[in-house]
């Protein structure tokens, strides 16, 4: 049997993670081949790589390999552009935030966009990137979200095996990577302080914050300093199971504050005017960016901000509702969408 091949790119774990239900979905299929490869980061081998995302024992390829070897598909949610001799590139994302990196010229290199939601698309077309028509665009939605509404997550259960008390309210705070993100400012206030309220505190950084090459604090020596009973650090490099059980959500510019919109719950945000000033040539203040939650500058506003979201969760449900119908194609379904679209390019009848 002729077996198609599709080729999966990766350049750090949390690149796995969005592919993955992806993976799990096809694996299954005798008629497909499923290959891997990857240029990681944080001085990882690219077999650690995967197996830290939950995708051990897969059949890797070495990036060289990969370059020349023609394959039916490249899939990637880095703008990297390894396998060029693919006959179908399609680029999956890595997230989607106000940041606004995505929309580069780059992109144009792929022949598939699987886009996250209609916002993505407006951009592309406003930015006079794509036209409205353009084939390469595919309305898919984020598999990696899927979990969130789709009642596979059990909360309690989740809550238990962090050896943390489900009655309590959960806080998760959820910064940015680079060293203008609310980490490097508030953070560690931030950090001891809700540590100490009777509260469950989830603390997760960005994969690339935790490589002390990179970064002016070595967090993993430091991060213990703020352990408490009800605090945990995340080092599950999948924030989905998290961000299920959090009741506030504490960020600044990640994608992930997009993400929790699904869940209807209230966001805050920590300001961080010298992380916008870094990225003035892209981000993107005029459409939803934090609208969806309250924004904070210092301790004092944060605390006030976190009392009113838990008395009122309700608050600004309306627009975070809104921002998720608009950033989110398919909630729940996007896997089987990306799977469909996949057995269209290769001219396969799904399975």
């Amino acid at each position: 049997m002729n077996r198609r091949s599709i080729l999966f790119f990766a350049k750090a774990p949390m690149n796995v993670v969005m592919f993955r239900p992806l993976v799990e979905r096809l694996r299954g299929d005798g008629r497909l081949r499923l290959l891997f490869t990857g240029r990681p980061e944080l001085g990882l081998s690219v077999k650690e790589m995967y197996a830290l995302a939950g995708l051990p024992d897969v059949p890797l390829l070495p990036a060289w390999w990969a370059r020349i070897r023609p394959v039916d598909v490249y899939i990637s949610p880095d703008m990297m552009l390894l396998a060029r001799r693919a006959r179908h590139k399609v680029q999956i994302y890595h997230g989607v935030s106000f940041k606004g990196r995505m929309y580069d010229p780059k992109i144009l290199a792929y022949d598939k966009l699987f886009l996250i939601g209609e916002d993505m698309r407006r951009r592309y077309i406003e930015r006079g990137l794509l036209k409205p028509d353009d084939p390469r665009l595919e309305r898919i939605g984020m598999p990696k979200t899927d979990r969130l509404v789709d009642g596979s997550l059990d909360r309690d259960a989740i809550l238990r095996r962090l050896g943390l008390d489900p009655a309590r309210k959960t806080v998760l705070y959820a910064p940015t990577w680079r060293k203008e993100s609310s980490l490097y400012s508030l953070g560690r206030d931030a950090m001891r302080d809700l540590g100490a309220m009777p509260i469950n505190l989830l603390i997760k950084l960005h994969d690339l914050v935790m490589d002390p090459a990179t970064n002016p604090v070595d967090w993993r020596a430091e991060l213990p300093k703020y352990a408490r009973e009800n605090v945990r650090v995340i080092e599950d490099v999948d924030i989905i199971p998290y961000l299920f059980v959090t009741d506030v959500l504490i960020s600044d510019a990640s994608s992930v504050a997009n993400e929790f919109t699904l869940l209807d719950r209230p966001i805050l945000f920590i300001d961080v005017p010298a992380l916008f000033e870094r990225y003035k040539d892209s981000i993107d203040l005029g459409g939803w960016g934090r609208r969806t939650g309250e924004v904070v500058a210092d301790m004092q506003e944060l605390r006030a901000a976190l009392d009113r979201a838990f008395e009122n969760p309700s608050e600004r449900s309306e627009i975070r509702r809104a921002a998720a119908a608009d950033i989110f194609y398919h909630p729940g379904r996007a896997t089987e969408q990306a799977a469909q679209a996949l057995y269209r390019l290769l001219e396969m009848e799904a399975r």
